[in-house]
């Protein structure tokens, strides 16, 4: 049996990014001034979080795709179990705001897995201008059938549920 296709390359490393617990319908005006420049309705629809998340602390992880594929590709590549890899709207604020020198800039995009209704969608953050502050949001689903390029500074974050330490 061939080996599995790597579709990501970790680039956080052993770095601790560490997002604190939130709760989703305290984040609308922070979501508003965080992306500036654009902010998908989509985000904000259906904002308050219905499914338990931890309420530790929790880590981050950055990772450059590094292949041709679509964004259920990317994720599943790193999980079938989608749960243990997305965050909460809020979480994806939050590492817009702490950690605003990890996405991408001049238009690539830093996806974020979460979940929309009963299914996931995706949030792609992109920094428009290169210098961290126009960040725009868009929301595409899980099943979007575009192709995301290795060859350009695209990345994903996801989440890693062991409690992160402080």
């Amino acid at each position: 049996m061939p080996p599995p296709i790597c579709y990501t390359k970790l680039i956080s490393g052993t770095e601790m990014l560490v997002l604190d617990s939130m709760d989703d319908d305290q984040i609308i005006g922070r979501a508003r001034r965080v992306f500036s420049e654009y902010l998908d309705p989509r985000f904000i629809d259906g904002l308050v979080e219905t499914s338990s998340l931890p309420a530790e602390p929790t880590k981050a992880s950055v990772h450059k795709i590094i292949r041709v594929g679509k964004l259920a590709t990317f994720f599943n590549s790193l999980s079938p179990e989608l749960n243990i890899l997305r965050f909460s709207r809020a979480q994806i604020v939050q590492f817009c705001e702490k950690y605003r020198s990890k996405i991408s800039n001049e238009g690539s995009g830093t996806f974020f897995l979460f979940k929309q209704g009963e299914g996931f969608s995706v949030a792609r953050v992109a920094d428009v201008v290169g210098y961290g502050k126009s960040l725009v949001l868009q929301v595409y689903e899980l099943s979007y059938k575009g192709d995301w390029g290795g060859y350009e500074n695209h990345q994903i974050v996801v989440q890693q549920l062991e409690p992160a330490s402080p």
